[in-house]
């Protein structure tokens, strides 16, 4: 009967964030699902509560990263950077497309996806309304890429860490996996993209007249470098990365303070808080799930239905991780999967090539729904706060058009790597 009311309760959830009825946001949603879990004693207050505080970094993060991403608007270095991204492109519509895209991929793969739905995004923005062209296809092509380039590198997106921690997958034996998934994938989106969107970006925009940017907006790209590079230290060494984006984030507010430029009510306003509620309420009702064996029920049947046909496993693990990650969010799947994967009587071997295709299925999943992975959620929160709303319905629009492309090439990738002996894995 437990397991009944949570999958009810899940579904209930699921469905609140995806049709928002009466326009009640993603946030609130998810609060009532863990509040219906905690009411229906499906999960105790207080293991309710040990679950959030223990997700602490998390909460850390995205406020930092939001932080950081509103601080650099506030220095004028937003504005540069995007002046600058329409001065290469020479008034090509496609080419400052493909210059996006391609950009969001180096953040994506070098500082994880998290951080380009955050820093990129409003760039992105702000150029196009500079430049007066439709910015639909450039918002898309920012949220896409921030997911479709984060299987790169483990730092490339926190689900990366977390599975090859987990099942003893190093650097060498990663890159070695993952490089040509990673490099099919984000060709075809950027090839998919510039078809679905060829009418878009036929046109030619007029190159803005160049203006020279302030101090604090040179000095705050600096203080960006350091902290991108200190981000992927501290991704090798296993520091809280939370802690890095706060400290970040509390320099470029003393920078900004120095040149008198700080201004604490538009940082208060530039930060989408609603993002806290949402993680708040997902936390709770998939540590319910957790909690009455759900979880291990759903990863164990995976891991059966993968059988040891090498193709099929990479297909079945992928395909079911990415289903998962849409009905769950791809942290909670992440961690289902790894658990599943690592109870089973497998070889070394076997668990790597698993824990690799659920890495495919969690990173390029999110792809189909906007709820799929918190990067989505970073990209669309900003979005409602400059007014533009997209709706769960015309996004999944293009996730079911293009996600099934990506995956293929995903799997493609990883099975040519695998059976042709070009990883360097056990």
């Amino acid at each position: 009967m437990q397991q009944i009311l949570a999958l009810a309760i899940l579904l209930v959830t699921v469905g609140l964030v995806f049709t928002r009825p009466k326009g009640i946001s993603e946030g609130l949603s998810a609060l009532i699902g863990a509040a219906l879990a905690i009411i229906l004693r499906l999960i105790s207050p207080a293991k309710a509560l040990n679950s959030v505080v223990e997700s602490w970094n998390i909460f850390l993060f995205f406020l930092g990263m939001m932080a950081i991403a509103a601080l650099a608007d506030q220095s004028g270095a937003i504005d540069f950077l995007a002046q600058l991204a329409s001065s290469i492109s020479k008034g090509s519509t496609l080419r400052l497309f493909i210059l996006i895209c391609i950009t969001g991929a180096a953040i994506s793969t070098l500082l994880a996806n998290d951080t380009t739905a955050v820093v990129l995004t409003p760039i992105v923005y702000t150029l196009v309304l500079r430049l007066s062209l439709d910015p639909l296809p450039f918002m898309f092509a920012t949220t896409f890429i921030a997911d479709t380039a984060s299987i790169g590198l483990p730092v490339s997106n926190p689900i990366n860490l977390i599975i090859s921690e987990q099942t003893g997958i190093d650097l060498p034996h990663y890159i070695s996996a993952m490089w040509l998934p990673s490099l099919l994938v984000i060709v075809v989106n950027i090839i998919l993209f510039t078809v679905l969107f060829r009418r878009e970006l036929r046109t030619r925009y007029s190159v803005p007249p160049k203006t020279g940017a302030s101090s604090s907006a040179y000095i705050t790209i600096i203080i960006l470098m350091l902290i991108a590079i200190t981000y992927i230290c501290a991704s090798y060494i296993g520091w809280p990365l939370g802690i890095v984006s706060v400290i970040g984030a509390a320099i470029l507010a003393v920078n900004l303070a120095k040149h008198h430029k700080l201004s604490i009510k538009r940082l208060r306003e530039d930060i989408s808080w609603s993002i806290f509620p949402f993680i708040t309420g997902l936390v709770i009702v998939v540590e319910m799930l957790r909690g009455i064996g759900i979880t291990d029920h759903i990863g164990r049947f995976i891991i059966r239905a993968a059988g040891t046909s090498l193709i099929r496993q990479i297909t079945v693990t992928t395909l079911s991780s990415m289903i998962g990650t849409n009905l769950f969010n791809n942290l909670p799947m992440a961690l289902i999967m790894t658990r599943a994967i690592n109870d089973q009587p497998l070889s070394v071997a076997t668990k790597q090539i698993l824990s690799l295709a659920t890495i495919l299925g969690c990173d390029l999943g999110p792809n189909l729904t906007h709820f799929g992975s918190l990067a989505n959620f970073l990209w669309l929160f900003f979005l409602r706060k400059e007014g533009v709303e997209i709706s769960a319905v015309e996004y999944a629009k293009l996730g079911v058009v293009t996600v099934p492309f990506l995956l293929a090439a995903a799997i493609l990738g990883l099975w040519i790597t695998i059976r042709f002996h070009l990883w360097t894995g056990i």
